[in-house]
């Protein structure tokens, strides 16, 4: 097994899985009297690979894959498995087994497309998949479109994208993993100051997108995923960019047509005047998100499809 990672950084990992419970103090040479070993920098290296080859850093070395897209030599190993994944959904991973991405596990879908957390084995990294749920001229272009819109954005609050694919006609979206529930599922247990702050963040968040032209038009509490930061506090995240178009620019929608989540569209969105949409229809949609995070509920109720 080879580990490219330095003295500092196994360090780093060895502390974060001391904080999570994976390893005792003594397997570091720690003892509660006081009388701890002084690990020179080859004996701190023999304890993280013992300690990897075992199986017991792999948590730790996982959160350390997807934090905030670090772009530093990362761990080959220990070796990691599809084993969270049916046989159904490793039948339905789009690329060869045998390829740069190691599934791990379906994440889920939406709307437009499966995500599937993988291993990229090239920069070794976690990172999340998402693949399109239905193929055809204008569907491919409009997931192609979510790729271009969203990598346009460098902002710490959007989900970055690492790159735009395609495999035997398959296209397919590299991104940063995020391991965190979205605003939806977790806003029973958000403090009051922590709701008003997400919500400030990705205020932020889609202004950045709003002055490079990107209309995101589908701003929900579904789309807004958490990452826990080391303070305890929540760090919020703009996610899905299916449905978002550049201001003044082309659209594949056509007159009349519906895009969205009717909750959280506005009038405009809702009456399919897709000319009329602009960014005002996103600060609806995130006032719409701050009342249900507020009230506990919707602002209007919503029936049926």
């Amino acid at each position: 097994m080879t580990l490219p990672l330095t003295i500092s950084q196994q360090a780093r990992i060895l502390k974060r899985a001391l904080e999570l419970g994976l390893i005792r103090p003594e397997d570091l040479g720690q003892t509660v009297d006081g009388d701890s070993e002084t690990l020179s920098e080859e004996g701190l290296a023999a304890r993280f690979k013992e300690l990897a080859e075992a199986g017991r850093l792999r948590e730790a070395l996982e959160e350390a894959w997807g934090a905030s897209g670090d772009a530093t030599p990362q761990p080959e190993g220990p070796a990691l498995s599809p084993a969270d994944l049916s046989a159904q959904e490793r039948e339905g991973f789009p690329l060869p087994a045998a390829g740069r991405y190691l599934p791990l596990s379906f994440l889920g879908d939406g709307g437009m497309g499966a995500v599937y957390k993988a291993f990229d084995q090239q920069l070794k990294r976690v990172v999340a998949l998402k693949f399109p749920k239905r193929l055809g001229p204008g569907l491919a272009e409009r997931f192609l479109q979510e790729g271009r819109s969203q990598a346009r954005i460098e902002h710490p609050n959007v989900c970055q994208i690492y790159s735009v694919d395609e495999h035997e006609g398959q296209p397919y979206l590299s991104m940063r993993f995020i391991d965190g529930p979205n605003l939806k599922e977790a806003q029973g247990s958000l403090t009051l100051e922590e709701k008003v702050r997400i919500v400030t963040v990705v205020a932020r968040a889609l202004h950045s997108c709003h002055r490079q032209g990107i209309i995101h038009r589908d701003v929900k509490p579904s789309n807004i995923l958490l990452e826990h930061q080391e303070d305890g506090g929540w760090r919020p995240c703009l996610m899905d960019f299916g449905l978002a178009r550049e201001q003044g620019g082309g659209d594949l929608a056509l007159p009349g047509m519906v895009f969205g989540t009717p909750a959280y569209c506005s009038p405009e969105q809702l009456e399919g005047r897709v000319g009329g949409v602009d960014r005002r229809a996103d600060v609806y949609a995130l006032g719409a998100t701050l009342y249900e995070c507020l009230a506990g509920r919707l602002p209007f109720p919503v029936e049926g499809s």
